[in-house]
């Protein structure tokens, strides 16, 4: 999952398109948005990575685009794997936890927020003119229900700790300055996002996990006390969700060399 998955299905699967997207979007809105201090960015449009044109892949229902560029008859929805989303909801989640009592999980989803996707040809003339993008969203956008960081069970010690999936003892790091290698806070999920179009035929799917942290597997890194190889123990960014990663999909048109475009 560390590339990331896309999928597209057609008729036969109309229904289970429409029974999850209204189980997604048609469920009570939140308002816990992620605490987290400068959020963990989504990343797409930026990186020229997109999901592809109907009508270049031989579907017959065009994207419609507003004058700014956002489509009209396609719309999207993320959400955290393995998190899904009560339907009992009351929006109580606070400081992006996604849990309003210690019995009642919300689930970790877009909440109330609008998944901002744009016309992906705007900012590359040499992508699909009805090709579509995720342009400017965040976990910690004001409307997001509950935070990707959070864990499954809110009572797990150290796993709510503002990084995702790193390659480290965090606790180590934290109260001693040590940095060992470790896989204890690899509790964080992938993140996906589901694309449907009005008329219920067609709809995209996707999933990543993190970025990469050139983890190599040998143990400790050059930050360690002593020291290794592996540059993952040694990378303290926060965690984003790049789009481009994805490896499993068609080939880009903008960017030779990746299938990071989702069908």
């Amino acid at each position: 999952m560390r590339e990331g998955i896309a999928m597209r299905f057609e008729r036969k699967l109309r229904f289970t398109c429409l029974a999850l997207a209204v189980f997604l979007a048609g469920a009570p809105l939140a308002s816990a948005a992620c605490g987290e201090f400068g959020g963990f960015p989504i990343h797409q449009c930026g990186d020229l990575a997109y999901f592809d044109s109907m009508t270049t892949t031989g579907q017959t229902v065009p994207v419609a685009f507003d004058p700014n560029g956002r489509p009209t008859n396609v719309s999207a929805v993320f959400w955290q794997i393995g998190f899904g989303n009560n339907t009992l909801n009351t929006g109580l989640g606070s400081a992006g936890t996604g849990n309003s009592a210690a019995t009642t999980f919300n689930g970790n989803d877009k909440g109330n927020f609008s998944v901002d996707i744009a016309q992906a040809s705007r900012l590359s003339a040499l992508m699909p003119t009805d090709a579509i993008c995720l342009r400017s969203n965040n976990w910690s956008n004001s409307g997001i229900d509950g935070c990707c960081d959070n864990p499954r069970d809110s009572s797990q010690p150290f796993a709510d700790d503002d990084i995702l999936d790193p390659y480290y003892s965090l606790y180590y790091a934290r109260n001693f300055g040590y940095f060992y290698y470790s896989l204890d806070w690899q509790q964080d999920y992938p993140m996906a996002v589901l694309m449907t179009e009005t008329s219920g035929k067609y709809f995209a799917f996707a999933a990543v996990a993190v970025l990469s942290r050139g983890n190599d597997g040998s143990g400790d890194g050059p930050c360690s006390p002593v020291p290794g190889t592996n540059p993952a123990v040694c990378d303290f960014r926060k965690g984003e969700y790049f789009f481009k990663d994805i490896t499993n999909g068609v080939a880009n048109s903008a960017t030779p060399g990746f299938t990071n475009v989702v069908p």
